[in-house]
């Protein structure tokens, strides 16, 4: 929703200042000595803004399925961005973890995180139960530009993590690894 309100924002800043380059020479007043309000005459068309295809604006995608042993474990989360970029240092991080089944369990006290610039890996402790589970995590990430703190994105994610607890896994650690790309205008 603060995209959609950002986005309108900035599209009425950018028709108002498009109207206020009239070519026409104002005149000097009305009749009453008040000065010539400016005749707002749109001079450009504007192309419209992309930010986020999705209209939810929460982009889903799941990770491969992994195979994990019983026990105490953890997931691992890290998240990548491009060169020149970082957490903001104004908005917290905000991470909310749940399983389907009662195969990944996750305490209360861990189900939610909410950081400002956390550090990575973010690691979440699990239990681990025989059977099969699907691990979501709801993401919102608010990351800019390293240098030019201006430019933030706020990156909104639920990433579903497949596992299944089997005496044959080899790990008690899942992983789900994020890479953030900055949004494209088109």
């Amino acid at each position: 929703m603060r995209h959609k309100t950002l986005l309108i924002a900035l599209i009425t800043l950018l028709l108002l200042l498009a109207a206020c380059q009239n070519e026409d020479k104002p005149s000097d007043g009305d009749s009453n000595g008040n000065p010539a309000l400016p005749t707002l005459t749109p001079t450009a068309a504007l192309s419209p803004v992309t930010i986020n295809p999705n209209p939810s604006g929460i982009q889903a995608e799941t990770i491969p399925a992994q195979k994990l042993s019983p026990g105490e474990g953890r997931l691992v989360l890290n998240i990548s961005m491009p060169e020149g970029y970082k957490f903001n240092n104004l908005a917290p991080f905000v991470g909310e973890f749940s399983s389907d089944n009662s195969a990944v369990s996750i305490t209360e006290s861990d189900a939610k995180i909410e950081e400002i610039e956390p550090k990575l890996p973010i690691v979440v402790p699990i239990t681990l139960r025989p059977g099969e589970a699907t691990m979501t995590l709801n993401l919102s990430i608010y990351w800019c530009e390293a240098v030019n703190e201006t430019l933030c994105f706020v990156d909104r994610r639920e990433v579903k993590v497949p596992l299944t607890v089997a005496a044959d896994g080899i790990s008690t650690q899942a992983l789900a690894e994020i890479a953030l790309v900055p949004p494209v205008v088109q």
